[in-house]
């Protein structure tokens, strides 16, 4: 019978392994059961493995499938195809996971690549780590030139230095520090965006405060709470214009001046007209006249 790895190398012989310990496996093509303190290392390869604990998983051994289990460190150019579901303490090198159904994995360090992550949490992700798509995830600290693809939802604590996130769906982060990015916005919640941080384009969501140096490269209809320091906005959709309010401006002077004016042309027509006194002395005066012409 054979097995594929991945559709590409194919096996004649798989040995099974049922509550074997401290196993070290350097070569062929394995199946394990509840083995405890294994050690996957050189060329070898597991096919399947259940309810299973890696001490270290190195160089270039292969996992294809991990239904549930534990790996205390996984390094070198170690691949993993799926994990349903399962903890890991440390990945570091050039490790790479293509998806992740479930799982815990304590610190991300190097240039390991996750390709999709479902379900769990990963506490630190540094270096230049990638986790291309995150349906919901818990992260503490996204670091120095780590990334995240897009993030469909999920909480994050802070990103930092200068990490990068390409598109947040939805989901919370807590803080932008330093120089990291966001590209797209398009839906969530940013609470302080700090710093000489940026988000290339806010689309709509939330961020409770802009302080320091942070910049908004274009603001669609994302909405801002608060404003603090020398922030930047570029672009602001529902901003005026400068032409509208310097017209609006020259509006508003040119409506004073003719109220002013219309105010002074009453005073004149108004100081023009006889005033009562003046129309009842009127008559008097003329008889006056009269009668110095009848004399």
């Amino acid at each position: 019978m054979k097995f594929l790895w991945f559709g590409k190398d194919s096996v004649n012989e798989v040995l099974t392994h049922n509550g074997e310990d401290n196993l070290i496996l350097k070569e062929g093509a394995h199946i394990l059961n509840n083995c405890n303190n294994v050690t996957l290392t050189g060329r070898a390869t597991v096919l399947e493995s259940t309810k299973s604990d890696y001490l270290v998983i190195n160089k270039r051994a292969k996992i294809q499938i991990l239904n549930s289990g534990y790996i205390r460190e996984i390094s070198g150019n170690a691949k993993i195809g799926l994990i349903r579901s399962g903890v890991i303490g440390k990945i570091s090198g050039n490790v790479k996971i293509t998806t992740v159904n479930q799982g815990k994995i304590d610190y991300m360090k190097g240039k390991a690549k996750i390709g999709t992550f479902n379900q769990g949490s990963i506490n630190f992700i540094d270096d230049r780590c990638v986790v291309g798509t995150c349906n919901n995830i818990k992260v503490l600290y996204l670091r120095n030139n780590a990334s995240i693809n897009t993030l469909i939802n999920g909480e994050i604590l802070a990103v930092c230095d200068k990490a990068t996130i390409n598109t947040i769906m939805q989901g919370e982060i807590n803080y932008l520090l330093d120089s990291c990015k966001v590209s797209t916005l398009n839906q969530g919640h940013l609470g302080e965006v700090c710093d000489k941080s940026v988000i290339a384009t806010a689309n709509n969501g939330e961020v409770t405060s802009l302080r320091g140096n942070a910049t908004i490269n274009s603001l669609i209809d994302a909405s801002i709470t608060n404003k603090y320091g020398d922030y930047k906005i570029l672009f602001d959709k529902n901003a005026k214009p400068e032409e509208e309010v310097v017209l609006l401006e020259n509006q508003n002077e040119a409506t004073t001046d003719d109220e002013v004016k219309v105010e002074v042309e009453k005073n004149d027509e108004s100081s023009d007209e006889p005033t009562s006194e003046q129309e009842a002395v009127a008559p008097a005066l003329q008889l006056e006249d009269e009668t110095e012409e009848d004399k």
